[in-house]
């Protein structure tokens, strides 16, 4: 059974099950074409289900394939007798149809530029900036410090390798491809190559247009090509590239396609990737009704809704209850095969805009999980339509710099704790609901002091290397009165209190044994101080060597005037 919500489509499984009933393929993403038995993807147990396989096929390799680090097959049989004679061997768990997948943009008269032809269209600017990039408040963090390499993984049509506009071979850029589907460098049909440029277009290059992640050398793109020149291909060739996308080291997988309906080999195999902390982000889907398509409907994966220019619903995006998130969507000008440039129009162009920000995100949080970058994600979106999540939107229009912001100020677990099982926390739609995930600070709601004390308040998010960072409390005589020297965890928010006495003059002092504050290259972290409820100081940065010290405060005749002159609070130690 589909461990899916209510909508999970089960017809074709029963279909699959009823020996009475022949089992339909769907061809041209959904569309009821013949008998299926020709082409279905069968799970074996153990050895003994793959023999029995194999055997129902006199032992004719080229009649089937096994999908890539799985033990499923895809499997060509023409006889029905086949088929039921496999359904009832207890080595074999699930047979499935091997459906066709297609691209989800909209077809229309295809406006395709030359470098050149954008620049005259971008008011003779050398470089274009489409609109998309900057509704989703990517160039608010572009200049941000700190980020980790990442890699990203686009299943799709190919990419265009040697496009002036888009990464090559020197910064990293992999892919594979089953052997009878083309090379994954090249795309004659041009969508792969238009979802990456998103992701990823080079930036001040003076070269066409920019993607949500500019800097090429912040990321990594693996290609995964699962759909053939024509834009179609079989749900095999998608699993095996999630599968590959996974053993690469992708944390992040876009997916741009669509097809058929649920099944339980799919639904395994992305949740078995959610588990190894892969986040999965796919288009909703083109048809302009409330039809659940997959992969986008499933729990394991972020289904993403169009928006166009004004932010409003675009007319072809599908809306039901796994819509989660939405992206720019109608008239995204990107990268296109052969060099070229083109605008195009589908949630197949919005995904990439939520799967581009989900990196760049992330990238700055490596410590944090696929699903607490999700609930991020959907908690600090910008919210449209019905207030809260609704079916055409989700939860709002993705936007970087308010999740980099939230995790800044809480830490990952802003979008809740590290699930033991992290498919446990993939649930979708307007159900992946983030109330519970956007938890308060560990301290109490309510600090209350003595009458001859004062509270002392400290917010601490730590870097990449909590265990070097330790603080503590000096009073007028240098006494140490409070220290905090223990063993902090890396990217994480701390929030202390303390009472100290009324009458006494203090420092606080923070330390990094390494030396290079807590910032800058080994992840974003910060610190504030508060005492008597009034703001003492703020380092927005981290920036500092091995220590920093703040100016005095309490009832020393120096406190009264640190609101009007925070600029000489901090001293730097060496």
């Amino acid at each position: 059974m589909i461990l899916t919500r209510a909508h999970a489509k089960l017809t074709l499984l029963l279909i699959l099950t009823h020996p009475a009933n022949p089992l339909k393929s769907w061809s041209g993403c959904g569309e009821v074409e013949k008998d299926a038995y020709e082409n279905v993807l069968i799970r074996y147990t153990n050895n003994d289900g793959k023999t029995a396989i194999l055997n129902a096929v006199d032992n004719d390799l080229s009649q089937v394939n096994v999908l890539h680090n799985s033990n499923v097959m895809s499997v060509k049989v023409n006889d029905p007798v086949v088929i039921d004679k496999l359904r009832g061997n207890p080595n074999i768990d699930a047979i499935e149809p091997n459906y066709e997948i297609c691209v989800l943009d909209i077809p229309q008269n295809p406006r395709v530029w030359t470098p050149d032809a954008i620049t005259s269209n971008a008011r003779n600017l050398a470089e274009d900036t489409p609109y998309g990039i900057n509704m989703v408040q990517a160039p608010q963090i572009w200049n941000i410090t700190g980020s980790k390499d990442i890699k990203i993984c686009v299943v799709d049509t190919g990419y265009d390798l040697g496009h002036p506009d888009l990464p090559t071979n020197a910064d990293g850029v992999d892919g594979w491809e089953p052997a009878y589907n083309g090379k994954w460098n090249e795309d004659g049909h041009g969508h792969g190559t238009h979802c990456a440029g998103t992701i990823g277009a080079i930036g001040d290059n003076d070269e066409g247009v920019v993607g949500v992640m500019k800097d090429k050398s912040k990321f990594k793109f693996y290609i995964g090509k699962a759909l053939n020149d024509k834009g179609t291909g079989k749900l095999s060739n998608v699993l095996s590239a999630v599968n590959k996308c996974v053993d690469e080291g992708a944390k992040i997988i876009s997916m741009s396609l669509g097809g058929g309906s649920s099944d339980q080999i799919s639904y395994d195999t992305y949740k078995n990737a959610y588990d190894k902390d892969v986040l999965i982000i796919a288009a909703a889907g083109n048809r302009g009704n409330s039809d659940h398509s997959y992969p986008a409907s499933y729990p394991h994966v972020m289904s993403v809704a169009a928006v166009d220019s004004s932010e409003n619903h675009a007319y072809f995006s599908q809306w039901n209850d796994q819509v989660e998130i939405s992206g720019p969507g109608l008239g995204i000008r990107s990268t296109w095969k052969e060099g070229k440039y083109k605008s195009a129009s589908g949630t197949s162009m919005a995904a990439p805009h939520v799967a581009g920000v989900a990196a760049l995100v992330w990238s700055h949080f490596p410590t944090c999980t696929n699903n607490q970058i999700r609930n991020v994600l959907i908690i600090t979106a910008k919210d449209k339509g019905d207030k809260g999540c609704d079916g055409k939107y989700g939860y709002g229009i993705v936007q970087a710099k308010d999740a980099y912001d939230l995790l800044v100020e809480k830490g990952c677990e802003a979008g809740g704790p590290k699930d033991s099982q992290l498919s446990d926390g993939g649930i979708g739609g307007c159900s992946q609901d983030p109330t519970d995930a956007n938890l308060p600070t560990v301290a109490p709601t309510e600090f209350v002091c003595p009458e001859s004390q004062k509270a002392f308040e400290l917010n601490l998010l730590t870097d990449s290397y909590g265990y070097e960072t330790s603080w503590e409390i000096r009073d007028e005589r240098s006494s140490v009165i409070n220290n905090k020297d223990i063993e902090f965890e890396s990217n994480k928010q701390y929030n202390f209190f303390e009472c100290l006495n009324s009458a006494g003059c203090y420092t606080f002092t923070i330390y990094d044994s390494y030396g290079d504050g807590i910032c800058c290259g080994h992840g974003i972290g910060r610190y504030s101080i508060k005492y008597n409820e009034e703001q003492v100081f703020t380092d927005s940065t981290g920036d500092f060597k091995k220590s920093e010290t703040s100016q005095v405060f309490g009832s020393c005749g120096v406190s009264q005037n640190q609101s009007s002159s925070p600029s000489t609070i901090p001293s730097v130690g060496p």
